[in-house]
């Protein structure tokens, strides 16, 4: 090959390649790289709420990172503003990708993966419980410390209540088992529940007021049935109120109980068993045919909200008594009735279905993890 015609192929591709996208020219180095991978290692925790986006390829589900990470600031809007595609006909009947919400700030992450997607940096984790997987964009990072200042943005290696030992204890304990407290600033709330569906700004005696909204469904995740060995729909309930107020940026008051999404017999059966609570569920608890159970006892009127791998949970205290319905997609698959028992273990009854006075059911021991 002549001279000059090396000259021509360099004379091309130099201009090619100046054309190129910083994000897709610059790359980490290789030290940087493995400094990035030890960064991500072991529990994580969000320091935002990331969305994730999920459809329906030919052979499986797949996920989208909606937040973005750089070393100036995290942002979702971009992505979310993307109009969602529609899928072909599938057995899950899923019309259309759809985001899921659920991945709210301080959620517990692992096994980070760092990958390179497009002239991007794309960090791959898995929730904790229940396994399903989260992932981080992160652009315009051109060298470690450009990651470093990304990474500090988006997550944390500690719980966020633990960075913070000035906040009231309350708000701490609230943080930490995500409830909302009333004194919460908006910042700490919103560690809570995420963004909410609206917000309505007033006025109030001369003091500033702001009315949320708050999402009561956070969509679906495509998530493995490790017992099915297929692709399964998982989703939860929040639990949260339906709305909350602040005044002068502290949480003033939480108004209306969480919606339920519950066949109408199973709803009923818990509406015949609502009373005054007396003790707190909220937790995560395990037995070994049903694995992980997470329960979370909302604010107002002893509704429970939880999950396993494979069910849906909803309950209510009643006195130092939870009664929980096990559902598939809304529909009672088990019932069980269970009592605080020294603080670390709910013991009790279940059945397949309702339980009734004379049911006598299996007996049924969690222990608090």
């Amino acid at each position: 090959m002549g001279k000059s015609t090396k000259r021509l192929q360099a004379g091309v591709l130099l201009p090619l390649l100046l054309c190129l996208p910083l994000a897709l020219r610059a790359q980490l180095s290789k030290e940087d790289r493995e400094a990035a991978k030890k960064m991500i290692s072991g529990t994580l925790y969000l320091r935002v709420q990331a969305p994730q986006k999920y459809g329906l390829g030919y052979w499986a589900p797949y996920s989208v990172s909606m937040l973005e990470a750089a070393p100036t600031g995290v942002s979702a809007d971009r992505k979310l503003a993307e109009p969602l595609k529609s899928i072909p006909k599938n057995g899950y009947h899923l019309k259309q990708e759809e985001v899921y919400w659920g991945y709210l700030a301080n959620t517990p992450v692992r096994y980070g993966k760092l990958e390179s997607e497009e002239g991007k940096l794309v960090v791959w984790m898995e929730r904790v419980e229940p396994n399903t997987d989260v992932s981080i964009d992160f652009i315009d990072i051109k060298s470690l410390d450009d990651f470093t200042k990304a990474f500090n943005l988006a997550l944390s290696k500690v719980p966020l209540q633990d960075e913070h030992p000035e906040w009231p204890s309350a708000v701490r304990e609230g943080i930490a088992s995500g409830k909302l407290v009333v004194g919460m600033t908006v910042e700490q709330a919103r560690i809570v529940v995420g963004a909410p569906l609206s917000i309505s700004a007033g006025e109030d005696n001369g003091s500033k007021t702001e009315k949320w909204i708050l999402r009561q469904d956070p969509g679906k995740v495509l998530g493995g049935n490790k017992k099915r060995g297929a692709w399964m729909r998982v989703s939860t309930r929040t639990g949260f109120p339906t709305s909350i107020t602040f005044r002068d940026g502290k949480l003033l008051s939480m108004e209306g109980e969480a919606e339920r999404n519950l066949d109408p017999k199973g709803s009923a059966w818990l509406d015949d068993h609502k009373g005054a609570p007396a003790t707190d569920v909220t937790g995560q608890w395990y037995e070994r045919a049903w694995g992980v159970v997470s329960l979370r006892q909302a604010e107002l009127g002893g509704t429970v909200i939880g999950k396993t791998s494979e069910y849906e949970i909803t309950g209510v205290v009643s006195g130092k008594r939870a009664y929980l319905i096990l559902a598939q997609e809304g529909k009672t698959v088990y019932s069980a009735v269970v009592s605080l028992e020294e603080g670390n273990r709910l013991e009790g009854k279940y059945q397949s279905g309702l339980m009734r006075e004379e049911s006598k059911g299996r007996s049924i021991s969690l222990a608090r993890r």
